[in-house]
């Protein structure tokens, strides 16, 4: 973020760690982190007691959404305004929500989401065209659309580059999500993406990346992780 074209990012503050770098960051990320809200991988921030549509026997959320089975909005507005209060905690305020595994994308899941976007007053994560035209029925800001394909498998800058080009084709507001970070033995722990966030954080902060954008009349829509032509 301080050197390459990514302009901001997204907090999960179900694990305590992940809340404590939020807090110690606070100060230089301001306006520039959202809210990954969870309802996978990890343990509520709510008493799980109340949330037995939404936890396994061992009160922890299910791995992945697929996992999901029939979850109750009542429930999930309880577990999301937990988790706003914990990200308000840090002192900062959401640039943005979007969800972990894209959990959204469930019928169920989708008001509660709209909901907290309204609440926080800040654009919300697309997923597809009627999606987004849901999102800006409701008042809620949004891209045109978001770019999720160049996640695992071949992640290479002319990947990137494409996928980008032919986003514009459809759309004049881009959202790309990326993964960049760094390898570690806790993270082949808990993700199943690991060596690939080194390549993306190497392609995002290099100087051809932000060349090639440029040729191309794309600029970076600041604090907001998205791409404008």
């Amino acid at each position: 973020m301080r050197t390459g074209v990514v302009s901001s990012t997204s907090a999960m503050v179900c694990d305590p760690v992940a809340a404590a770098r939020l807090v110690r960051h606070a100060n230089t990320m301001a306006g520039r982190v959202g809210l990954h809200l969870q309802l996978t991988d990890g343990f509520p921030c709510s008493d799980s007691g109340r949330l037995r549509s939404l936890v396994t026997e061992m009160g922890c959320f299910p791995r992945f959404p697929e996992d999901l089975r029939s979850p109750h909005g009542d429930e999930i507005r309880v577990e999301w305004q937990a988790q706003l209060d914990a990200f308000l905690k840090s002192g900062l305020t959401p640039s943005h929500i979007d969800t972990h595994h894209h959990v959204h994308v469930l019928p169920a899941v989708f008001d509660v989401y709209c909901e907290i976007a309204r609440r926080c007053g800040v654009p919300a994560r697309t997923l597809s065209p009627a999606m987004t035209k849901s999102l800006r029925s409701r008042g809620i800001p949004c891209a045109d659309c978001c770019e999720t394909a160049w996640f695992g498998g071949d992640v290479t800058l002319v990947k990137l580059l494409d996928l980008v080009e032919a986003a514009f084709d459809r759309c004049g507001v881009v959202e790309l999500s990326c993964h960049p970070g760094y390898a570690s033995r806790s993270l082949s722990e808990r993700s199943v993406y690991v060596s690939g966030r080194e390549e993306e954080l190497r392609i995002l902060c290099s100087d051809r990346l932000e060349c090639r954008l440029r040729k191309l009349g794309i600029e970076i829509a600041g604090g907001r992780g998205q791409f404008t032509r």
